[in-house]
Formats: C-alpha cells, sequence, structure tokens
C-alpha cells in the first residue's frame, strides 16, 4: 500500500513539513518477529493445559484435568508458581519480540535475545515444575532468571527513531515520523512526513 503524499491531502500539512517521505510502507514486525511470535504462541495451548491440571490437583479432581495425587503443600506451590510464571514471561516473551525490532543491535544479536526469551519462559516455568520433583534441576530457575534479564536489558538499547533491517544485516535509521492530521478526510490515510 502506497501512502499518498500531504501534499494532495492537505496542502497546510505539507508546508508544515520539510519533505514528503513517500515510501512504502513497511509491516510492522519483522518476519523474524513473526517467526518468534509464532513459536511462543505455541506455548499457550500447553500453558492452559497446565493450569487445567492444577485446578485439578488443587480441587481433588473435581475440576479441571487429573493430575499427579499424593502431591505435597510445597509441591502444590510449586506447581501453581511454574504454571503462573510460564503465562507472565510468555507474554513478556511476545512484548520483547516487538521491542527487539525497535531496538539498535545487529541481526545475530537480535536473534540470540529473540530466542533467549521464549528460554527464558521455558526454563523458568520447567524449573518450578522440575524443582517440585527433583530439587537437583533448581539450576533451571536460576539460567532462566539470568536469561530473563538479558533479554529484557538486551532489549532495552532503544533508538528514538524507527529501525529498519535488511537482508544485508544492516541497520538503517529512518528519520520519518507517522501522524494523523488533525482534520481527518474521508479516505485519509496515515502522512509520512520526513523531519
Amino acid at each position: 500500500m502506497r501512502i499518498q503524499s500531504a501534499a494532495a491531502l492537505d496542502p497546510r500539512a505539507a508546508a508544515r513539513a520539510t519533505a514528503v517521505c513517500d515510501f512504502e510502507w513497511r509491516e510492522l514486525m519483522s518476519p523474524d518477529a513473526r517467526l518468534t511470535c509464532g513459536i511462543s504462541l505455541l506455548l499457550i495451548p500447553s500453558i492452559v493445559y497446565g493450569g487445567l491440571t492444577i485446578l485439578g490437583v488443587i480441587s481433588n479432581g473435581a475440576f479441571g484435568m487429573p493430575g499427579p495425587k499424593s502431591l505435597s503443600p510445597s509441591q502444590i506451590a510449586l506447581y501453581r508458581a511454574g504454571h503462573a510464571h510460564a503465562g507472565v514471561l510468555t507474554l513478556l516473551a511476545l512484548f520483547l519480540e516487538v521491542a527487539i525490532d525497535y531496538a539498535a543491535m545487529p541481526n545475530p544479536l537480535a536473534w540470540s535475545a529473540r530466542v533467549g526469551a521464549i528460554a527464558a519462559s521455558l526454563l523458568v516455568s520447567g524449573g518450578f515444575f522440575a524443582t517440585a520433583h527433583v530439587r537437583a534441576l533448581r539450576g533451571w530457575l536460576y539460567i532462566g532468571a539470568f536469561l530473563v534479564a538479558a533479554t529484557t536489558l538486551t532489549a532495552d538499547r532503544t533508538d528514538p527513531r524507527p529501525v529498519s533491517r535488511y537482508r544485508d544485516g544492516a541497520i538503517r535509521a529512518e528519520s520519518c515520523v507517522r501522524f494523523r492530521t488533525a482534520t481527518p478526510r474521508r479516505n485519509s490515510s496515515a502522512h509520512v512526513f520526513r523531519y
């Protein structure tokens, strides 16, 4: 879809800008972000199943899916913590996939941050479930916590301008801003101006 120039829609808006940026509007998410978000969304059915299993454990099989019968209170607490962290960290991973698109970092570092966000969700929640049965596996929790911190801090390296990743791996910042006119017209779309 081609964005129309501002001069064709509103001459006053064109006068306020120094130049009109007329280019093909890129998709809001990069192909890398779409791929890793799709992988993250595949975790959702397992989180739902885990929630139903925990409901079955807490209600002694009255509701939800049948789960392990002889769990101690500390194991039930670890199951609940694992389920809660799985949901929250998967949502964080989805958010980070989009934030990494706008981070000022090279492609290999971006890919490691994308994979690290998904792996952190799996390691932390899996660490709680594993620790409920084998205490020696609590190292998964620490590795996952480190990945949560590392990917979140890595995605924080943002540039205030939108960033485009090209096939050659180069990062080019665009000095374009997108806004809507103060008086919307029929069939008008977002206008893009260069500073």
